[in-house]
């Protein structure tokens, strides 16, 4: 995801899956002390991508309906500790759900559309695996191998081979073998479209393929254990270079880019071209294109160009030219499109508008619940446009207009708490790392 598909936010958020699954298995089936580490896990989780999360926690919902219906008699010291493990989860993300129920959910916002696009075959993830570059489509050679030969290790072991099956399933969620095109026209299932992209259930099925490898690797080395030294270094220089292959294209594409491969400064109306090279000399050229998937996500409907979907041509039309007009900052003045270039400022846009009359000003701002207008220093009452946009009604002459993104004092309030809690979680933690050093330094003396 990071290194081809730049998808930073879900390329963080895959770093702390790990984290929240070895937290929810401690809690169910592992330490229950080990708590904490699903809150952390599934905060860090919120912090980076929000449909991770869902899809962590979903997977973690059916594990532990499962487990219910495998033993019911499930010990009071588990249920706690799961309920202790939410309840820190919630105190450390409540900073970010807060704004998310107060600025989007009341608010007629277009999202990404529903669905399952980049649908790949079976025969596609085996082929990408096999080429064993950095891809979206496959989970490269040595889980390929894992789940090839997998099944023969975790044979006489009953969690191994649950969790084998896990990556099975998660590989073949990841292709068409699954029926999402079908489950797609069934109304009641609809709210699966918001996976987007079944190439995420890689990620999982990496994860578990990856817990079947490390047995594999555990029972070969104890069969060789006279060359265990030997073993060791042969396997680390294998995965080194079956590493270094997967980035292979990326690489040769920036070590052996021409000069036409440099992004050049473009149009804002045209997405980012894929695959042109950035530099610290060109670094602020992107900032010329739109991007290339999502720019108007979370626009005003209104203005959302993901509605193009309409058969209305003239609808059509009225939407793209709305989110084009906020793109390329055009305020709407006595029916005219005038483009006015703000000045930024932490979450502010200040505007110079000069009027020969007094006039209703639409400005190029997307509309939040929390923002607020301010005209010469003074707050300023607005309305909403037509295209979603934050429109005043300002006096002859100049006018400094400010529109600033003001949060509530409990955002602050539930910042704070959250900050308090990684603090006072840090500190314990360091603590009962030194306690446990200096018992083991009591012990051996």
């Amino acid at each position: 995801m990071g290194v081809r598909n730049y998808v930073l936010g879900e390329f963080i958020a895959y770093t702390f899956v790990p984290l929240a699954l070895y937290g929810f298995y401690e809690v169910i089936w592992g330490d229950h002390k080990k708590w904490p580490l699903l809150g952390i896990g599934v905060a860090l989780l919120l912090y980076s991508h929000l449909i991770s999360v869902v899809i962590t926690v979903i997977l973690m919902f059916v594990l532990f309906i499962s487990k219910l219906v495998v033993d019911i008699k499930f010990p009071k010291v588990r249920w706690m500790a799961l309920f202790k493990s939410i309840g820190l989860a919630l105190i450390l993300s409540l900073w970010i759900i807060y704004p998310f129920f107060t600025d989007f959910m009341h608010t007629k916002l277009g999202t990404p559309s529903f669905g399952f696009a980049f649908l790949y075959s079976m025969q596609d993830l085996w082929a990408a695996s096999l080429e064993n570059h950095a891809t979206n489509r496959g989970v490269g050679i040595i889980f390929l191998m894992a789940a090839l030969s997998g099944w023969y290790f975790v044979r006489n072991k009953k969690q191994e081979f649950w969790i084998y099956i896990l990556g099975l399933i998660f590989i073949a969620l990841s292709t068409n073998l699954f029926p999402y095109t079908e489950l797609a026209r069934i109304d009641g299932l609809f709210f699966l479209g918001m996976i987007q992209f079944p190439y995420r259930f890689l990620t999982y099925a990496s994860l578990f393929m990856a817990a079947t490898l490390s047995l594999i690797f555990e029972r070969v080395f104890n069969k060789f254990q006279a060359h265990k030294k030997m073993l060791f270094f042969c396997v680390l220089g294998v995965m080194m270079c079956l590493y270094i292959q997967t980035l292979t294209p990326v690489l040769d594409r920036i070590y052996d880019a021409t000069p036409e491969a440099r992004l050049k400064k473009g149009n804002i109306t045209d997405p980012v071209p894929a695959g042109a090279i950035l530099d610290k000399d060109n670094y602020y050229d992107m900032y010329t294109y739109r991007v290339l998937y999502g720019e108007t996500d979370y626009y005003p409907k209104a203005s959302f160009d993901g509605n193009v979907t309409i058969t209305d041509s003239n609808v059509q039309k009225k939407i793209l030219d709305r989110s084009q007009s906020i793109m390329l900052h055009k305020a709407k003045i006595a029916n005219k499109d005038i483009t006015i270039d703000p000045s930024v400022a932490p979450n502010e846009l200040v505007y110079q508008v000069k009027l020969q009359r007094s006039a209703l000003v639409d400005l190029p701002v997307v509309n939040y619940p929390s923002e607020k207008v301010y005209v010469n220093g003074k707050e300023f009452p607005y309305s909403v446009s037509d295209r979603g946009t934050v429109q005043v009604k300002l006096a002859q002459g100049k006018n400094r207009v400010v529109v600033r993104y003001v949060m509530k004092q409990t955002y602050y309030i539930l910042c704070g708490i959250a900050v308090i809690t990684w603090v006072v979680i840090g500190i314990t933690t360091l603590l009962k790392n030194i306690k446990k050093v200096e018992t083991n330094r009591g012990s051996r003396n």
